[in-house]
């Protein structure tokens, strides 16, 4: 597991820096509602890229929704999802049984909005080319910690503490 972890880093890369002001984005979630992500300062924040069809990402999400959970009250947590443009409605349909507990589940404009970013520029601000991705953000916006892959309890313990969130 270990190796097919580093193979992704390596093939699907990402050319974002810890310790630097997190890229500001403004998106849709499944609600329709405008999502911004520099609208949550003052709070900690985790940023996840994840895919529909992503295998990483089924065994991934499921598992961050309980950490989630019992963290509410401590962040925010947005997924956002990689899915193409034209499958707003594909994620929303996914998401709903799945009973996430996520703060937002953020997806593609609506055709000819011009009031959100695309997730293309979205992915393209943050450097990464593949899923899944967290971006641990403090409450002043730096991000403190990236993780690819699915974290274990450690880590994701350990990611927290960095954006100021006891476990």
């Amino acid at each position: 597991m270990k190796f097919v972890m580093l193979l992704l880093v390596l093939t699907l890369g990402f050319g974002f820096a810890q310790n630097q002001a997190a890229p500001d984005f403004t998106m849709y979630d499944t609600a329709g509602k405008i999502v911004k992500r520099s609208s949550f300062l003052g709070k900690p924040v985790i940023v996840t890229f994840w895919a529909t069809w992503c295998e990483v990402c089924a065994v991934e999400m499921p598992l961050l929704s309980k950490r989630f959970a019992k963290l509410k009250n401590k962040l925010v947590f947005l997924a956002v999802s990689r899915d193409g443009s034209q499958a707003a409605k594909e994620v929303i349909d996914f998401v709903k049984p799945q009973k996430w507990t996520f703060s937002h589940v953020l997806v593609n404009p609506p055709q000819g909005a011009t009031n959100a970013d695309t997730i293309d520029a979205v992915t393209k601000r943050y450097g990464i080319y593949g899923q899944p991705w967290s971006f641990f953000i403090d409450a002043k916006g730096n991000t403190r910690a990236l993780r690819g892959g699915i974290s274990s309890e450690a880590e994701f313990k350990t990611d927290l503490a960095k954006i100021g969130v006891k476990y």
